[in-house]
């Protein structure tokens, strides 16, 4: 395995027993396993399954030491230096996770990308709002304008609850974002090689960055969070953490048959006697990792994760990728996605018009 050598004060990783202590795992109260079933099968439909848990706890940290989870996979936090050492070339070309731990390191999006920001520029674009907890399976985003998403979560947040927000940006809110992302951007993560050459109009380019949610802003508050899932397209993707943390757990395919169906299982806290294989899964399978404010997360196509939020606001700008390494796979998912459109969500799930 490749490794991430000392030469740098950042390198470390994020097994049990780091230095570090990533192990924070979080519970959380989120209704029955009929519940979560139903929810699953409606979440589905979308390629995205969120959720916002209502009331959280940290775990004994020392039970998933005792329990051996976490002890399968690692995943190094690095620079951007290290990148190019020998024995990190599977890192380079995105063939394993990895923190990037200075990518972002002088960008204006530090210290000028936030909620304010957000909504000056894109407040009147749609936006996916996820407005309440699972109380139950009928509850489901909204589709509002990122202004009244943004709005919304700050109540949430002086009322202690839990919400979540994403804005598909496409091509030309992309570029605009990137502007805040100076004075380099890391190649493992740029996308304009293809798309320029592969779709030669800004029409095109634009509605491929929607229609694939290629390039988003995700802003909740604390305790809101995503299922274990994986990403469709067999893209790479990433994530910059702008600001607040995000507590991550990240699995391996490989390890597919023990993570039962997505949104199964309640990854930072799993009821094993209902789930007894996802024992395996921590223990082999998966890593969990802290990204902080300046930190970029990277994982493979098809690795599962699972993200818990600390801290008002967590912004996160986060993007998908083609390498050398998976760009057939990701060309066979578009075409087959292109061939076969999916049902307009604007028409079935609640919008601007049920929200107000």
């Amino acid at each position: 395995m490749p490794v991430a050598t000392g030469l740098n004060e950042g390198v470390r990783d994020s097994r049990v027993g780091s230095s570090e202590g990533l192990h924070k795992l979080k519970a959380a109260r989120w209704g029955s396993t009929g519940k979560r079933r139903m929810l699953l099968g409606r979440a589905a439909a979308l390629g995205w399954l969120l959720f916002c848990w209502s009331q959280a706890s940290p775990v004994n940290r020392t039970l998933a030491a005792a329990n051996g989870w976490f002890q399968g996979v690692s995943i190094p936090r690095v620079t951007v230096e290290d990148l190019s050492l020998p024995g990190n070339e599977d890192l380079l070309r995105g063939a394993r996770p990895f923190v990037l731990t200075n990518g972002m390191r002088g960008f204006e999006a530090l210290s000028d990308l936030d909620e304010d920001w957000m909504d000056r520029m894109f407040g009147t674009s749609t936006a996916d709002l996820f407005e309440n907890s699972i109380g139950s399976p009928e509850e489901k985003q909204f589709l509002v304008p990122l202004s009244k998403a943004i709005e919304s979560l700050r109540k949430a947040h002086a009322g202690d609850k839990a919400e979540y927000t994403m804005l598909r940006m496409n091509y030309e809110q992309t570029a605009v974002v990137r502007q805040l992302l100076s004075p380099s951007f890391p190649e493992l993560f740029d996308s304009s090689w293809w798309m320029r050459r592969c779709l030669p109009s800004a029409d095109s380019r634009n509605n491929a960055f929607l229609i694939a949610a290629w390039s988003m802003l995700v802003l909740g508050n604390d305790r809101a969070g995503m299922f274990l899932h994986y990403d469709s397209l067999n893209t790479g993707t990433w994530q910059m953490q702008i600001s607040g943390v995000k507590t991550w757990i990240v699995c391996d395919p490989s390890g597919r048959e023990w993570f039962y169906e997505p949104g199964d299982v309640f990854a930072f806290d799993p009821d094993l006697g209902e789930f007894p294989r996802f024992d395996t899964a921590l223990r082999l399978f998966c890593a969990e990792v802290e990204v902080r404010p300046g930190e970029t997360l990277f994982y493979p196509s098809n690795w599962w994760h699972a993200t818990f939020n600390e801290g008002w606001p967590t912004i996160g700008l986060v993007g998908r990728t083609i390498t050398r390494w998976n760009f057939q796979p990701a060309y066979a998912a578009l075409k087959q996605k292109c061939q076969n459109p999916g049902e307009d969500i604007s028409k079935k799930w609640k919008g601007e018009s049920c929200w107000g």
